[in-house]
């Protein structure tokens, strides 16, 4: 499942989604903000297993976005947010807890599990 509210990369993912359709991939493409997006899925109850966040480096949607993700996320899944590597994201937030970091160039991995308290 893939969302964007770009026409542009919509139009990108679509283009790729043909091509893995022809390998036998099922991909859902959902061209509408993040934050709405995330909202009905969490609402509808379906979770996954790895959710991958990767908004504009300098939008205010990251920690909306993990209190979101953390409502759609599998019980051992792993929620991973791209981000630019001076940006610090929270050790905590709805529910996740940041396990680990990795930087990759001018951006950074940061990897989220379910908090079990």
């Amino acid at each position: 499942m893939l969302v964007d509210q770009s026409r542009a990369a919509i139009e990108v993912i679509r283009e790729n989604a043909r091509l893995l359709a022809a390998a036998g991939g099922d991909v859902q493409i959902y061209h509408q903000d993040a934050r709405i997006a995330l909202a009905a899925l969490a609402d509808s109850g379906v979770r996954f297993d790895v959710i991958y966040l990767d908004p504009p480096y300098a939008s205010p949607l990251y920690e909306p976005l993990l209190e979101e993700a953390a409502r759609l996320l599998g019980t051992a899944g792993v929620v991973v947010a791209e981000h630019f590597h001076k940006r610090a994201l929270p050790e905590t937030i709805g529910g996740l807890v940041s396990t680990r970091s990795v930087r990759i160039g001018d951006h950074k991995l940061t990897f989220y599990e379910a908090r079990h308290d």
